[in-house]
């Protein structure tokens, strides 16, 4: 006999979820769409449409993740997209009577949704057309979002942990967890025992019986109705209820003690069949003891391993767990610093101004001198920190005249003071080692487009990032020539917001327009020398060749990253462009204007406490 016991509670939701999402108010409108929305259930792993197929049917997505997919040259399947709860799908093919689907519709987890048929949508229409001017605007604003990049946080809302050691560190990590993740919203946490009590039935972990799976399901689907966040814990080695627990999660966390070890655990077995390439976001939480200072040899905990990414946290180390919970709620700062050669050093003071106003850094990238700020940063290094090595690298001179070359082959100067310099700071770290998530940009002549550094050595990944056409050498990097990343992306924010962050930081370094010139020819060198020996301001606004190369190098990229600004949710641009590029003596002086510019702008905003949690506040 089938279970009714929890269709009158199903009915409520979908009534709320038509309600908010065709925004209806009266009872009349709702009850027609009521009347014509099915069910539908889609288990995880499975495919809701298939790309080619007609479309006969639109859904609304009340509880659950999809992914679209699409084929790549040769025929594999690539993510395109995701639909989280509250969003629609299918809905183009009805209005474009007769188109079929583009994209494989694939489920990561346990979903729920609501079907209107193509026939009831076309009735529906007629008699609201309120309906299909919804529908319209939904349509626009997902071609808009395909047209141009727009920032969208992470919205999981169902995570699934999994303890795969029994440690006191890998427990109290998850209570530390839990507690992070109910400063953002009510939060359930569950796991087997609460499932066994709920429905009443004894060793859910051995049930292999549909109707047991159908009515776990929806409890679970009437708990995520009902609260912000759940929680589905599983430590136990029983693969029914870990599987069940990864079929409903938008997110899953797999936590491990690393001083037991690289070698994979029991409990990981259940991954082996869920491809991160579908859309399965599965990632390691690393918790190492509470006093190491940086993590080593990351990746070889991918050996063997389907998971696509990692976290690090030191054992009840608040601000590290803090930073994850952050992150996969959607309420993460992602930090972006722009290239600008000496004129960086404003990115020392503003992130002075950024730590006394208490906001964390949960991502950090950077193009040029930023990407080694960023590289600092990602060391969890304080602002103080972050000043002192900085000034020890730069007030150095990382451009001594004696590092010019006499035949300039490859670049101006040969590199070799900055390549000791990177070496020394950075030494043999890894990107994936650094505990706050980094990258930085370069631009790959080979391939004729953006390089993006996400894992590999720190030390050389910057050191093509700062390598200014003609200035210094290109860097060769896996067989491919790089040069400096501000020749494709001078500040980055598109690439930091695909990351699902909550708010963009960014700090942009103006470089100097050159002025206009009173001359109708460039003088000799003879004339320019005279000139100057005389002081004479005849040349004086002509720009030098260090000039002329930088501003070429720039002059693209600035104009992109225009564009991207209005994407950055706390925007800072100290007046530094007076400066020279390799002016690295006035060190104080730019970080300085940094930490002034970024403080006074700080204190007229009414609207930092979304970038804090209630822990830094």
């Amino acid at each position: 006999m089938k279970d009714t016991s929890t269709v009158p509670k199903r009915n409520q939701i979908l009534s709320e979820f038509l309600s908010n999402f065709f925004n209806v108010s009266d009872d009349e409108s709702l009850e027609d769409i009521l009347k014509v929305t099915a069910y539908r259930e889609v288990k995880g792993g499975e495919y809701l449409m298939r790309r080619g197929d007609e479309g006969e049917s639109m859904y609304l997505l009340m509880s659950g993740r999809l992914v679209a997919l699409v084929p790549d040259a040769v025929g594999k399947s690539i993510l395109v997209g995701e639909i989280s709860r509250g969003e629609s799908v299918g809905e183009m093919a009805l209005i474009n009577d007769g188109a079929t689907r583009s994209a494989d519709i694939y489920a990561i987890r346990d979903s729920v949704l609501g079907e209107i048929h193509k026939s009831d949508f076309e009735v529906l229409i007629r008699k609201y057309p309120d309906f299909l001017l919804h529908i319209s605007r939904l349509v626009v604003s997902r071609l808009k979002n395909q047209l141009s990049f727009q920032k969208k946080p992470n919205s999981f809302v169902v995570f699934s942990v999994y303890k795969a050691d029994d440690t006191p560190s890998v427990n109290h990590t998850v209570d530390l967890f839990i507690k992070s993740i109910e400063k953002f919203g009510i939060a359930k946490v569950i796991d087997s025992d609460f499932i066994e009590k709920e429905i009443g039935i004894r060793g859910i972990s051995d049930s292999e019986t549909k109707s047991d799976h159908q009515r776990i399901s929806v409890l679970l689907n009437e708990l995520e109705s009902q609260h912000d966040y759940l929680l589905l814990i599983s430590n136990k080695e029983d693969d029914n209820w870990s599987e069940l627990c990864l079929r409903h999660s938008d997110y899953s966390l797999v936590i491990v003690d690393t001083s037991l070890g690289k070698h994979k655990r029991s409990i990981e077995k259940i991954f082996d069949n869920y491809a991160p390439e579908n859309g399965w976001n599965v990632k390691m939480m690393l918790v190492h003891p509470e006093t190491t200072s940086l993590p080593e040899r990351t990746i070889e905990w991918y050996h063997d391993r389907k998971i696509n990414g990692h976290h690090h946290v030191r054992t009840n180390n608040k601000k590290d767990i803090s930073r994850i919970a952050r992150i996969v709620c959607g309420r993460s700062n992602g930090l972006v610093l722009s290239g600008g050669g000496a004129k960086g050093m404003a990115h020392v003071g503003v992130y002075k101004a950024l730590e006394e106003q208490n906001i964390e850094i949960d991502y950090v990238c950077g193009t040029s001198i930023g990407s080694i700020m960023a590289g600092l940063i990602a060391m969890d290094m304080s602002a103080k920190e972050v000043s002192d090595m900085s000034e020890e690298v730069f007030m150095n001179n990382p451009t001594p005249v004696k590092d010019f070359n006499l035949f300039p082959f490859y670049g101006l100067l040969s590199g070799k003071k900055i390549n000791k310099l990177l070496k020394t700071v950075f030494k043999d770290i890894q990107i994936e080692d650094l505990w706050v998530p980094y990258f930085c940009v370069s631009s790959d002549l080979t391939s004729a487009k953006m390089r993006l550094h996400e894992t590999g050595p720190l030390w050389k990944s910057i050191r093509a990032s700062i390598s200014l056409p003609g200035v210094f050498p290109p860097v060769i990097y896996e067989h491919h020539v790089l040069v400096d990343g501000v020749v494709f992306n001078n500040i980055p924010v598109d690439i930091i917001t695909k990351k699902g962050v909550g708010n963009v930081i960014g700090v942009n370094l103006d470089t100097d327009e050159i002025k206009e010139v009173n001359v109708a020819e460039l003088p000799s060198f003879l004339e320019r020398w005279t000139s100057k020996l005389f002081r004479k301001d005849k040349y004086e606004n002509l720009p030098n060749m260090m000039e002329t190369i930088a501003k070429s190098t720039f002059a693209m990229s600035e104009n992109q990253s225009r564009d991207h600004f209005n994407k950055i949710d706390l925007f800072f641009s100290p007046p530094v462009y007076h400066f020279g590029l390799m002016d690295w003596k006035s060190f104080h002086k730019i970080s300085e204007i940094g930490y002034k510019h970024a403080k006074q702008l700080m204190a007229g905003r009414d609207d930092l406490d979304q970038f804090r949690d209630s822990e830094t506040e």
